[in-house]
């Protein structure tokens, strides 16, 4: 078993320019140390994270004129946020009619993903579009319970709201959608926010 385990880390050294030592502890978990330059140390772990930890699978459905936002110039986008996210990402080529975006690697990295990817996609799309700095601390509160006072609130304006998950260390939620939805889901938000904030100071 440890031997195939060198086999594919000597395999992604060869592949990425990184180092990795593994070491194995007595309740038969590993431990990697990947040492290198910054760029290959990302590349090394996603395919660490891909040959070792147990893969999910998501799929999202994404207007194809936005696709080649998230590819980027010569792809470079999509291989950015594939190493940032440890993700496998396929997008349909453009011959096809398909709008379904396939993410597979571990369930933290397809979180990430799947918003950043959304993110993109609203900034491209005609619709109204707000971003909103509310401090992170304050997200499960604008979610709610099981994301109950966010899909409320989508469900009766009609836009679409992105609050970035708990493994995403962002202030930033985006609001997209009709002009007067996005509106008043930017005013709910901000209310929640600041009776939040002025209970705190009482």
């Amino acid at each position: 078993m440890f031997i195939q385990l060198a086999g594919i880390c000597t395999e992604i050294m060869d592949d990425t320019g990184a180092h990795i030592e593994i070491s194995q502890s007595k309740d038969q978990s590993l431990t990697f140390l990947v040492t290198g330059k910054q760029s290959a140390v990302l590349e090394a772990r996603r395919k660490i994270l891909t040959h070792f930890q147990t893969q999910a699978s998501t799929t999202i459905s994404i207007p194809k004129e936005y696709h080649r936002f998230i590819l980027g110039k010569g792809g470079n986008k999509l291989k950015e946020l594939e190493k940032n996210t440890a993700t496998k990402i396929s997008i349909p080529p453009p011959a096809e009619t398909s709008d379904k975006i396939v993410i597979t690697g571990p369930k933290e990295g397809i979180e990430k993903a799947v918003h950043e990817i959304r993110v993109t996609s609203d900034e491209q799309s005609k619709q109204a579009y707000e971003r909103l700095d509310v401090p992170k601390v304050y997200h499960p509160f604008i979610s709610g319970a099981h994301n109950e006072n966010v899909a409320a609130l989508m469900s009766e304006t009609g836009v679409r709201i992105n609050i970035p998950p708990l493994s995403v260390q962002k202030d930033e939620l985006t609001i997209a959608g009709e002009k007067e939805g996005v509106m008043v889901a930017k005013q709910r938000i901000l209310a929640i926010y600041n009776e939040m904030v002025s209970s705190i100071w009482l």
